[in-house]
């Protein structure tokens, strides 16, 4: 039995992860409150001063030949001055530059911008690459790709390099057709304080300070065109890495949603230690996938989403991971059926959830899509990941355990190999894609592979626990039947006497014999 003072730590305990639950979700939705580049329906304002912004990372497919409007990739909207309107009559000089370029032109202009001080030569500096190929209606004529846009548009019209309306999208400045019929390809969106000098076609700096501009931009990215989203809904929005991302979610949403009723039904009834856990961990799972869910379809209608909940999706799946591993080491040293320090288990849980929201958190602060970032590239997630190893120690070393632990009717050895392989799993996977897979395919590979593989010990693990408690009640009602029936009362009852009389008449029956 657990004393009143343990559980009354328990429950202080409890309540300390409950506020830990809360601040971490509130930092979440705090840090998507910061301008998000990863959002495709992009808007805000930008003073010139400033002298470089970049807006947006978008991952643009292989385009088709036979259905070209549908597979490639569009770049539209405006570009106006904030809150004052444009003399529409009139030439006058587009004081900053819209660049579209991919990853092969992007570095050089992007390294270039942060050099001191921004002057023309700077300027020259960072389009020296780009204008080996860029288009120009008056200074690059003999240009292949249309790169650059003169910003602000006069409002109410066409961008000045607009030059064929046909193929403007409809109620929009400006608009980019992107193809390419080798390979999908990352394409990049910035906005440069840089200008063409009309006369002499050289690269000059915008002035800043008090002959700066700000401008208000609203624009798109999408893959296929705005006429053809009808044929691909669950893609147009997204850039190319993020294609299938709702269908894996929405997959393993339902799967461990089955899992999770499947424990309430089964194992829930014996009100096993491991058994709540194990359903923790599920509905972790659960809410986690479902989050992930709703962010994806209102970025799918919307093109911004809600950045706050995915944050919140994935700090829910990681810490299933969290009790996971630690239902794992307690099942390594107890068994099964063990019992479980409540006031000893509750600090380990706390620490746990703790230390992955941490660690979480501080990834999300230093991801960054102009570098090409990503969650398991920062140094939090790397230090995540090398904590698994000392967790595998640890496993390993609570495998002696105590004698008479019950795994089912799986060995001890088949468990300790099995949950070993998840618990490396990870690190290994990530590592793989890191050095061998394309980032174009490296998030739907690491999210369909680490989920597949959770979902699988998961399961094994359910598997397992619905055994042995299957043994543990089948032996508990022998027990009943062979040592609580009624003759067996009966003869403990009376005791020696009954024994006596049984050893009196098997006597009187041999002399009878003899």
């Amino acid at each position: 039995m657990v004393s009143s003072a343990s559980w009354q730590q328990c429950q202080s305990l409890s309540k300390m992860s409950v506020r830990i639950v809360a601040l971490s979700c509130i930092a979440s939705l705090l840090l998507s409150v910061s301008p998000a580049v990863n959002a495709l329906h992009i808007r805000g304002t930008w003073d010139s001063s400033r002298f470089y912004l970049f807006l947006a990372k978008f991952g643009i497919q292989k385009t088709v030949l036979e259905s070209m409007a549908a597979t490639r990739g569009y770049v539209y909207g405006n570009v106006t001055l904030a809150g004052q309107r444009q003399a529409s009559s009139g030439r006058q000089r587009a004081p900053v530059t819209l660049v579209v370029v991919d990853s092969e032109y992007f570095q050089d202009l992007y390294t270039n911008s942060s050099r001191q001080p921004h002057n023309d030569e700077s300027c020259r500096r960072m389009f020296n690459k780009i204008d080996r190929l860029a288009w120009h209606p008056q200074c690059r004529q003999q240009g292949k790709e249309d790169f650059l846009r003169s910003v602000p548009c006069p409002t109410g019209r066409l961008c000045p390099e607009e030059d064929e309306p046909s193929r403007v999208i409809p109620g929009w400045q400006l608009t980019y057709a992107i193809q390419d019929t080798k390979q999908p390809r990352y394409w990049y969106l910035s906005l440069v304080a840089c200008s063409l000098n009309l006369d002499n076609c050289q690269w000059e700096a915008t002035h800043t300070g008090s002959s700066s501009l700000t401008l208000a931009y609203d624009l798109w990215l999408v893959n296929g065109a705005p006429s053809q989203r009808h044929v691909n809904k669950l893609e147009h929005q997204f850039s190319f890495d993020e294609h299938d991302i709702l269908e894996i979610y929405g997959v393993f949403l339902m799967l461990y949603a089955a899992l999770a009723g499947a424990v309430h039904a089964k194992l829930l009834r014996r009100q096993e230690p491991f058994t709540w856990g194990v359903a923790a961990q599920c509905w972790l799972e659960v809410a986690g996938a479902f989050l992930c869910c709703v962010h994806l379809a209102k970025f799918a209608g919307d093109g911004v989403g809600a950045s706050g909940l995915w944050a919140a999706g994935e700090l829910l799946r990681r810490w299933a991971d969290a009790v996971f591993i630690l239902l794992l080491i307690l099942a390594a040293r107890l068994g099964l059926q063990g019992r479980p320090d409540p006031l000893g288990t509750g600090i380990l849980l706390a620490s746990f959830l703790t230390v992955s929201a941490g660690f979480y958190l501080w990834s999300l602060a230093e991801v960054s899509q102009v570098e090409d970032v990503g969650v398991f590239d920062t140094v939090p997630s790397c230090l995540l990941l090398a904590l698994r190893f000392p967790l595998v120690c640890w496993f390993l070393a609570e495998l002696p355990g105590r004698p008479g632990r019950d795994f089912g009717r799986i060995d001890v050895l088949q468990f300790a190999a099995g949950f070993l392989l998840w618990l490396v799993a990870l690190p290994i996977l990530v590592l793989v894609s890191e050095t061998q897979v394309s980032a174009l395919w490296r998030q739907k590979c690491v999210l369909s592979v680490s989920y597949g593989t959770n979902f699988v010990a998961a399961s094994a693990f359910i598997y397992a626990l619905f055994t042995s408690q299957q043994h543990d009640g089948a032996k508990y009602d022998y027990l009943m039947t062979a040592e609580e029936s009624p003759e067996h009362r009966s003869r403990l009852r009376d005791g020696p006497a009954a024994s006596g009389n049984g050893s009196a008449g098997i006597a009187a029956e041999e002399d009878k014999l003899n």
